[in-house]
């Protein structure tokens, strides 16, 4: 997910279109490496296209496109992390 929908995101920003983000998932895969209980990157990747802090410089660069996390919606979790 990182990778496809990372590369969505580079290709729409020249032309200045938000993308927007339906997440069909039973976990949110929101946590960050600080919150995450099992420190997994699986349980990431969201939080990660969203901008979240706490991801180290592994995962910066111009590669990494973003999301605005207003424009996610988050379909069929049923186990949030707390955190």
């Amino acid at each position: 997910a990182i990778g496809t929908v990372s590369a969505v995101a580079r290709h729409c920003l020249p032309a200045g279109r938000p993308v927007h983000v339906l997440w069909i998932d039973a976990h949110a895969d929101y946590n960050t490496p600080d919150t995450s209980p099992s420190g997994n990157l699986h349980g990431m990747p969201l939080a990660l296209l969203c901008g979240e802090p706490g991801f180290d410089d592994s995962f910066a660069g111009d590669w990494l496109g973003r999301i605005d996390p207003r424009n996610v919606c988050i379909f069929g979790a049923r186990s949030v992390d707390r955190d």
